[in-house]
């Protein structure tokens, strides 16, 4: 019986890339940083690092966000990294299914990022949080799909996304 040994293609560039590391990697182990010849090879000399005209600020991270995957507690409050964050402006629907369908939506929505957001005096502190992927409101999505009721410190966008799902039946609304 023979034995067929699989083709691979192998890229030249890439092969030529390794064999050099590998030689370069092989003389320093040998001979040491003095060179293959025993002579100090001339080193450039160093230059100052250009300075920008006008450097970009890096991005500000706020200690109050929290990113990462993201699980159901209710359909109002999501779990990452083990702390449960209360969705600002919703009320959960209590019903198994709510649960469900809200965290089929987080497994699939990828990273989400929560930040820390105050009351305006109507309902309790909360948390703010989107899909890290495009930018899509959790809560409005919960809300739209009939998942959780808008709470007393909800925004108008919130309102309105309750009000159309009202309409459209969707989720809880469906039920009733």
């Amino acid at each position: 019986m023979s034995t067929t040994v699989p083709k691979v293609k192998v890229n030249p560039v890439s092969a030529a890339m390794l064999g050099g590391l590998f030689v370069s990697t092989l003389a320093v182990w040998l001979f040491g940083d003095s060179g293959i010849y025993g002579v100090r090879h001339a080193q450039e000399p160093k230059q100052a690092p250009a300075v920008a005209e006008a450097p970009l600020p890096a991005p500000v991270k706020t200690a109050a966000e929290i990113t990462g995957r993201a699980s159901a507690v209710d359909s109002a409050t999501v779990r990452i990294a083990g702390k449960d964050l209360p969705i600002a402006g919703l009320k959960p629907v209590v019903h198994a299914q709510a649960q469900a369908a809200f965290n089929d939506f987080l497994a699939s929505a990828g990273d989400i990022a929560c930040n820390r957001k105050k009351s305006s005096g109507k309902g309790s502190d909360g948390w703010s949080c989107v899909t890290v992927s495009d930018g899509t409101d959790v809560g409005e999505v919960a809300i739209f799909s009939g998942l959780a009721f808008a709470g007393g410190d909800a925004s108008q966008r919130y309102l309105d996304a309750e009000k159309d799902a009202q309409t459209r039946k969707a989720g809880i609304w469906g039920a009733r």
